[in-house]
């Protein structure tokens, strides 16, 4: 199994696509808030793919890219909120 993370800004933000064997499995949106936070807004897993911690890493792809930017994250989406609340390596990121 061939995993791949492809970064796609788009406007205002952004989406990061994870791709199974080259077929779309997740992804996750962010949109810019300001020059100093990004908000995620919305986390999926597509159907067949679901249970194999791939919405953990997106958040964690989303987490790299912010850190890699020196901005903060805001998680508007609750699954994302749920994954940066419930672990204190991601106290630091988050807004």
């Amino acid at each position: 199994m061939e995993l791949e993370f492809k970064h796609e800004p788009q406007g205002n933000g952004g989406v990061i696509t994870l791709l199974e064997n080259s077929a779309k499995a997740g992804e996750i949106s962010y949109v810019w808030a300001g020059d100093d936070k990004i908000i995620i807004d919305h986390t999926e897993t597509f159907e067949g793919y679901a249970g194999k911690g791939y919405g953990r890493m997106l958040v964690e792809q989303t987490v790299a890219f912010a850190e890699g930017k020196g901005v903060k994250i805001v998680p508007v989406c609750s699954y994302a909120k749920r994954v940066l609340s419930g672990d204190n390596r991601y106290r630091e990121i988050v807004y």
